[in-house]
């Protein structure tokens, strides 16, 4: 406040009102608003809207040079925000192009590995067919590039609600009518883009040149994202080919080591199993000696999934299979696993949703909930001790199964040493509990050999 004395005229002038005055308004005009009673509070009255005008201009300027000086900082922020979003986008671009050339390499090492450790009784072979057209992808803004294969870790999600239906209404693998022009196209009417090409490597006993005819044993490798490797089959495969098994194992789409575009093909409990089913009929139409009416289908964990949903969607193309650790419910899996693990379906390039958005096509991917459709004979082994694959996952399979009224054989083990890989490892419990496999699939298959009691992998 400003006070204004003139002889008898005293006033009050309230300096934020003469600064609004002041912003704008001539002082001629400021004075007919104050008049005073002389022109001494006049002259006074210009001194001081004069040195008001003054500092006004340097408060202007100040706050101009602040804002110029704020907008360079903001500008220089924003420059760096972005440069840090391309620089983490470039190396996470880069990251994933690693991960991919290392899983390539790691493939193509496997590859001489696989000659290496079995080239003394089979004839080991790469080889690539075609598969099923991809299917149709929704497009999402969830998708990103391919992280590591084993990160399956996240927070817990929630189990859906209203599960309703018993089992699931679709054939795993199922996408159209067989009577379809493309049979393997979600849309019967669509015609399909190209084939997906497959690659697998197929062994066959070298002592077999004239003779019996030779069962086959399809090998669905374990692992999301994984590939037939000689870290966790190699005394598998042997003991199948001294036993005079001929045996092919595909790496279907989504394997890795065969680069990111494949890598992103992955369809998880859908036309992976065609491209397993597909590895069978190139195996019989390649080799006459195979015997089509003795086909088994083996798998562990991911792979004991998929051997359980290629015998339901194609019953009649196989007469024994075996499901080791199987991954059995994607409900249960993902409300243990979290987040992380389904991460891997709701991806933009796999199913697109989450398993609160769909539960029915998660369940329609889970053996547990198609248990209606084996008819199949059937050996499951599990571990009570699995960190991977829960015993009260298989559980409900086992449970599923049983409300069905199916007939299969189980072996569950009690805490037994090594875990998920209990019966891949060189312990004699290994040994025994593969035994156990070769005898129940000699019961349907008649290979013509026997594996030697005394020798051990």
């Amino acid at each position: 406040m400003v006070r204004m004395t003139s002889g008898s005229n005293h006033f009050l002038i309230n300096t934020a009102a003469l600064a609004r005055c002041i912003h704008g308004l001539p002082v001629g005009k400021l004075f007919q608003q104050f008049p005073p009673a002389s022109d001494k509070p006049l002259k006074r009255l210009a001194m001081e809207c004069r040195f008001l005008h003054r500092a006004k201009a340097a408060v202007l300027m100040r706050c101009s040079r602040s804002c110029c000086i704020m907008g360079i900082w903001m500008t220089l922020a924003i420059a760096a925000h972005a440069q840090t979003n391309t620089t983490d986008a470039r190396l996470a671009t880069l990251e994933a192009a690693q991960n991919q050339l290392d899983a390539k390499l790691t493939r193509k090492l496997d590859e001489l590995l696989w000659l290496q450790q079995l080239s003394d009784i089979a004839s080991v072979e790469e080889v690539q067919f075609t598969g099923p057209p991809p299917r149709p992808r929704a497009k999402q803004s969830r998708d990103r590039l391919p992280p590591r294969s084993d990160a399956q870790a996240g927070e817990g999600a929630p189990r859906a609600s209203n599960q309703t239906n018993a089992h699931s209404q679709t054939t795993p693998g199922e996408y159209a009518p067989a009577s379809s022009p493309h049979p393997w196209s979600p849309d019967p009417l669509a015609a399909p883009s190209n084939h997906v090409v497959i690659s697998a490597l197929t062994f066959l006993p070298k002592n077999q040149h004239r003779g019996p005819k030779l069962p086959l044993i399809v090998l669905a490798h374990g692992e999301v994202h994984g590939n037939i490797a000689t870290d966790e089959s190699p005394h598998v495969v042997r003991e199948l080919i001294e036993q005079g098994y001929a045996v092919i194992a595909p790496d279907y789409r989504g394997s890795t080591g065969y680069g990111v575009e494949f890598w992103r093909l992955i369809d998880y409990g859908g036309l992976e199993i065609e491209d397993v089913d597909v590895a069978r009929r190139w195996m019989l139409e390649r080799h006459p000696q195979i015997d089509s009416k003795r086909v088994g289908v083996i798998g562990w964990s991911h792979g004991g999934a998929i051997a359980l949903l290629t015998v339901f969607a194609h019953p009649d193309n196989y007469q024994a299979c075996y499901a080791g650790v199987p991954v059995s419910d994607l409900e249960e899996r993902i409300r243990v696993l979290g987040k992380g693990y389904e991460d891997l379906f709701s991806a933009a390039h796999h199913l697109g949703k989450t398993l609160a958005e769909d539960p029915e096509e998660y369940r329609r991917r889970s053996p547990a909930w198609n248990a209606d459709k084996l008819l199949t004979p059937l050996l499951i082994q599990a571990n009570t001790n699995d960190e991977d694959v829960k015993f009260q996952e298989v559980q409900k399979l086992l449970s599923a199964l049983r409300a069905e009224g199916k007939s299969f054989q189980c072996h569950i083990y009690t805490n037994a040493p090594g875990g998920h890989h209990f019966n891949r490892l060189d312990t004699p419990l290994a040994v025994e509990s593969r035994r156990e496999i070769w005898d129940f699939l000699r019961k349907y298959l008649r290979p013509s050999g026997k594996l030697d009691k005394k020798q051990s992998p």
